[in-house]
């Protein structure tokens, strides 16, 4: 005679149903929305079709706003407006230069043996040119009378002292007397 065997389920078995119905429930739980899906007439469609052409909106303006933009960087300015073309300059014709009154000719270097030495080199003597220059009179060592562009000047070499040798005047008997800035003249002899 045999024994019928054991039918008892151990605790590894009763793990591995639970895990079954717990995933048997999970897939039906899934199934559901599709099989209703399957089973639906679709008339909704039609409806959300109708509804989005009755409530059309413009969205020019909005995209509008967002074309050309950039998230990465601030763009440059625009460029300015091209400047206006100036006005035409009209050439009058004034005629000759007028005579200079302040002379820009080459300066006095030196006066030696009878001659005026300029810092442009040139060595000259009274009636000669040169450099633009043309020497007139020579009162060395103080100045000299020189032409420059057609005008004549007294160029100084050095400045007189004033005070300590006050300019000199001859008076009315030819003697050579002493007179300083703001005092009378003395004529005659005392």
């Amino acid at each position: 005679m045999s024994t019928p065997a054991k039918t008892r389920i151990q605790l590894p078995g009763l793990i591995a149903i639970g895990m079954i119905v717990i995933a048997s429930i999970a897939v039906i739980s899934g199934a559901i929305p599709v099989v209703r899906a399957l089973l639906d007439s679709g008339t909704g469609v039609d409806a959300e079709i109708a509804t989005s052409n009755d409530a059309s909106v413009d969205l020019t303006p909005l995209v509008a706003q967002i074309d050309g933009r950039t998230a990465f960087f601030v763009p440059d300015a625009p460029p300015p407006p091209p400047a206006p073309d100036p006005a035409p300059v009209v050439k009058r014709d004034d005629g000759p230069p007028p005579p200079p009154s302040h002379y820009g000719g080459p300066k006095i270097v030196a006066m030696i043996d009878g001659k005026v030495w300029l810092d442009n080199g040139d060595h000259l003597k009274v009636g000669e040119e040169g450099g633009g220059v043309a020497i007139k009179r020579i009162n060395a060592p103080w100045s000299a009378t020189v032409e420059w562009k057609d005008v004549e000047f007294d160029v100084p070499l050095f400045d007189r002292d004033k005070i300590v040798i006050p300019k000199t005047n001859e008076s009315s008997q030819g003697a050579v007397t002493s007179q300083r800035e703001g005092e009378p003249s003395v004529e005659g002899g005392a």
